[in-house]
């Protein structure tokens, strides 16, 4: 299973709420964002708890963006046999909803307010198609593609104005997609050759070619770069304001020492003004001297020197992204 880390856009309205002074006049509609992005993100891993009941006859990729005609597409998970495709997708809605199949509109009352959501049948054929279109491309259509529509609370209540039983063949709760897999599977293998090469190359060329979704969140909801704060966040008590010793960081306020610290405000920078940073820009942003930001450059994994510009290095936020999510070696 490829493992499945927080949405960039999360990190990203997260690392930008760390960073702006109490009182920021949009300090609430990052919270309001940040929730809905952190909500989705728990439905997915819920949906990841329940595929690893499935065994190695799956292969299952998760958070899979790829391109097509210059245009990304998005699966929240990507599962693949030697018998066929699977799309799962992940919603999670509160209250009741309302699959209106005439109209192809969703509806969500969540007891408040009745609100109307993208249709994700509509998307999810969407992505199939796009997903054929790549496949093409690269050579290695031949499997069929089904896709799933799981929604991930089991308190979500759920209705259907209009052909129920086309509803009910892509619609399930995040816990029964196993064994509704398992059993699309088990009848595949009985009445049709597997193609077990065409899987692995499948699998192979999705991995190689896995990209990061691309949504500028901040520039979306208008946040003025300018707000954002320098320094390194503490991670024991959340102070923004470590000193940097000998050898690391030490909180002011607690005490606490870390030799690592600096791996998340330079992938806060990187999510805030991008990828390449120079020596004077690392030290404005963690608030430290030139030779200090030279040796953390040098001994940090995911900074490497810019080909085209000597002066300049790149962020590889996957690997800051990862490094950030472990545990601390203190």
């Amino acid at each position: 299973m490829k493992e499945r880390l927080p949405p960039l856009a999360l990190l990203t309205l997260d690392a930008c709420i760390s960073r702006l002074r109490d009182g920021h006049p949009k300090l609430s509609l990052l919270r309001k964002n940040a929730a809905k992005y952190q909500k989705g993100f728990n439905g997915e891993r819920k949906l990841d708890y329940h595929l690893r009941s499935l065994d190695q006859t799956f292969s299952i990729l998760s958070d899979v963006t790829l391109s097509v005609f210059g245009k990304q597409f998005q699966m929240d998970s990507f599962i693949v046999t030697s018998n066929a495709i699977y799309i799962i997708e992940v919603k999670s809605l509160d209250g009741t909803i309302t699959f209106h199949t005439g109209l192809k509109q969703l509806t969500q009352d969540n007891g408040e307010k009745l609100v109307g959501r993208k249709y994700p049948i509509t998307q999810s054929e969407n992505n199939l198609f796009l997903l054929l279109r790549w496949l093409e491309l690269k050579k290695l259509a031949g499997l069929p593609i089904y896709y799933f529509i799981a929604i991930s609370e089991q308190s979500t209540m759920i209705e259907v104005n209009g052909n129920e039983n086309s509803i009910r063949k892509v619609l399930s709760y995040v816990d029964e997609i196993p064994s509704r897999l398992i059993h699309m599977n088990d009848k595949f293998t009985k009445t049709r050759p597997e193609n077990h090469a065409l899987k692995n190359k499948i699998v192979q060329s999705v991995l190689k070619n896995c990209e990061e979704m691309h949504i500028n969140i901040l520039e979306k909801l208008d946040i003025n770069l300018n707000d954002i704060l320098p320094g390194v966040h503490c991670p024991s008590c959340k102070l923004l304001g470590m000193e940097r010793t000998r050898f690391g960081w030490r909180c002011p306020i607690c005490n606490h020492y870390s030799r690592t610290a600096h791996r998340k405000a330079l992938l806060d920078y990187a999510l805030h003004f991008g990828k390449e940073i120079t020596n004077k820009q690392c030290q404005r942003f963690l608030t430290i001297g030139p030779s200090t930001a030279y040796s953390i450059f040098k001994n940090t994994n995911g900074v490497t020197l810019a080909p085209h510009n000597k002066k300049k290095w790149l962020l590889e936020i996957d690997k800051l992204r990862k490094q950030a999510t472990n545990k601390e070696n203190i």
